[in-house]
């Protein structure tokens, strides 16, 4: 199963710390943290691991996830070009 997750990051840290964390998981088959769009892309053997103990282990790093769905693709959408036109505008500076 593949699914992309909605968490907070403050970092690139951030993004490495989650994908080194759930990679360990048994189950877990390919993961990518995005720490620009606050998004983790993970796969994962439903057969071994289930989508609530990702969850739950994400909260055990301090991280509050989501599952993105078709509802708020839209919001994502909207808050990827909300940073990219703050990156933007700092980096013409």
């Amino acid at each position: 199963m593949r699914v992309v997750l909605e968490t907070e990051m403050h970092c690139r840290g951030c993004e490495r710390t989650i994908q080194n964390e759930l990679a360990r998981l048994e189950g877990v088959l390919n993961i990518k943290a995005e720490y620009a769009e606050e998004k983790v892309e993970i796969e994962f053997n439903e057969k071994i691991i289930n989508l609530d103990k990702i969850i739950e282990k994400m909260g055990e790093m301090g991280y509050e996830a989501k599952r993105i769905n078709k509802n708020n693709e839209q919001y994502v959408k909207q808050k990827r070009n909300f940073l990219s036109d703050i990156v933007n505008k700092f980096t013409k500076r």
